[in-house]
């Protein structure tokens, strides 16, 4: 999520297409906080008029507010909404809102139909419950995957 990119509204019509598609579970995240990620920073501020650490209305009040909406939005349609680790604290203050497990192993052990066995290492960062696994941001290798403007790894 994004300020001044990521509407409500916009949430909700996806969130209908993935009920539609049988999705029941989402899992959100907030672009870092300007002043966090310099490259990343520097891309959106290309983009994103205003981009700064005194970005207007990005704050704790802002993302709760609009995570408690992304939660309603899901729950009408049936869909669980979970935030990843750098949102962590939202947890507590939205409720309904769950802690993600991103790569869970369980998770990928049901879509791939094997089981490697788990892996020692835990999360990538404090709050992250995902299993072990590689980064396809591959860091510093931006130009070679996705190019998201608000990729950290890039």
């Amino acid at each position: 999520m994004i300020p001044t990119v990521h509407r409500l509204d916009r949430y909700r019509r996806l969130a209908e297409q993935a009920a539609g598609l049988g999705i029941t579970h989402c899992v959100i995240n907030f672009v870092a906080a300007p002043g966090r990620y310099k490259r990343v920073d520097a891309r959106l501020a290309a983009v994103l008029p205003g981009w700064d650490e005194a970005m207007p209305g990005y704050d704790e009040s802002w993302r709760a507010e609009t995570a408690a909406g992304l939660v309603r939005s899901a729950s009408e349609l049936g869909l669980s909404v979970a935030t990843c680790a750098e949102s962590a604290g939202l947890v507590a203050r939205v409720q309904g809102l769950g802690s993600a497990v991103c790569g869970d192993h369980d998770w990928f052990v049901a879509l791939s139909g094997s089981d490697p066995g788990r892996a020692p290492a835990k999360g990538s960062r404090p709050g992250c419950g995902c299993a072990a696994y590689f980064d396809v941001g591959l860091y510093g290798q931006r130009n070679r995957c996705h190019q998201c403007l608000y990729c950290y790894a890039g």
